[in-house]
């Protein structure tokens, strides 16, 4: 785990120093970009410090005698968590400045193309008034996988090998799926698409949201706050905006991973954050089906990439293991020369 935090920092620093670079107004708008984010960070530390202690008191009642092992990687992952977090506000708003917003025509004219509408249409059509919880699912729930993830696993995770294994899946997707292939596919999502390309092609949608109170909930004033910020040239609390891929759906397809591997039963639960969650995502008007379509197949190629970097350098890193191998290949020669 300290190498998970030691790539956590350098994220930090690499995105702290990109952000800076790329922020638009110069240097008197860094310095106001470097205090929101101080801002944010102070308010990120009040949200989740709870939180964490919460799962040192679940460790502790778990096996108080492991507490002082399972306290380091804690704190460890609480840091990494937050490093993560503060540098993608930076990341995430260089997107703009380095590939202009063009994917958005080619990706609502493929969904259109594969479905025979807008993805969004048929999520309105099967729901047209949302429970009232799940707006807040939408930016609470899956903000507590987003933050919570890594320290769950170094609180309750014995297995070492699979910690390992989901907490570089984690960070890794968040860089993978949240930056490299956000800058490659540079786009706003359907809600903001009329805004920035003209036109009214997605005028029913917004309609749409007004008439199931999106508009007027958390998830509409989040998104409010990120065309105001696009519309002053500037970086916000929010991040950029960003619909390819989507980054919320990433999240939950690690989440139900893991959970899948721990148990049938929590597999499930997991299987249903997934479906949720991209389900709210093309409600919302956040995302195009794509969007989450891309992120979970990066996951599960990310996935399968670290699992095998792993079985690779398993042996060596554990020489138990080794020996064990050793000795079965031994045992296999000694019966095909008995035979």
């Amino acid at each position: 785990m300290k190498q998970i935090l030691l790539a956590a920092l350098a994220y930090l620093a690499v995105t702290l120093a990109l952000g800076l670079a790329l922020a638009p107004g110069g240097q008197a708008e860094s310095a106001a970009t470097v205090a929101r984010t101080l801002a944010m960070t102070g308010q990120f530390l009040g949200q989740w410090t709870g939180f964490g202690l919460a799962l040192i008191g679940v460790a502790v009642a778990l096996e108080r005698r492991r507490l002082i092992e399972r306290a380091g990687p804690i704190l460890m992952m609480f840091a990494a968590s937050l490093c993560l977090h503060v540098g993608f506000v930076f990341l995430k708003g260089t997107i703009p400045a380095l590939m202009p917003y063009w994917a958005d025509p080619a990706l609502a004219d493929l969904e259109r193309g594969i479905l025979g509408t807008d993805a969004w249409r048929i999520a309105h059509a099967l729901v047209p008034q949302l429970p009232g919880w799940m707006p807040d699912f939408y930016l609470g729930i899956w903000a507590l996988a987003a933050v919570g993830f890594p320290i769950a696993l170094a609180a309750l995770d014995r297995d070492a090998q699979r910690a390992q294994r989901y907490l570089w899946l984690f960070f890794g997707a968040w860089v993978v799926v949240g930056w490299a292939m956000a800058v490659l596919g540079a786009s706003v999502g359907p809600v903001f698409y009329d805004r920035l390309e003209g036109g009214s092609r997605f005028a029913d949608l917004t309609a749409a949201l007004a008439a199931s109170g999106i508009a007027g909930s958390k998830i509409g004033a989040v998104q409010a706050d990120l065309w105001a910020a696009w519309e002053n040239g500037r970086q916000s609390f929010s991040p950029a905006m960003s619909a390819f891929p989507s980054m919320h759906v990433a999240v939950a397809t690690v989440t139900a991973l893991y959970l899948a591997e721990r148990s049938r039963l929590l597999g499930l639960l997991g299987a249903a954050f997934w479906a949720v969650v991209m389900f709210l995502s093309v409600y919302t008007g956040y995302h195009y089906a794509l969007d989450g379509i891309a992120a979970t197949a990066a996951v599960l190629a990310l996935r399968a990439a670290i699992g095998a970097l792993q079985s690779r350098d398993l042996p060596s890193r554990n020489p138990a293991i080794y020996a064990r191998m050793l000795r079965a290949i031994a045992a296999s020669q000694l019966l095909r020369s008995v035979r």
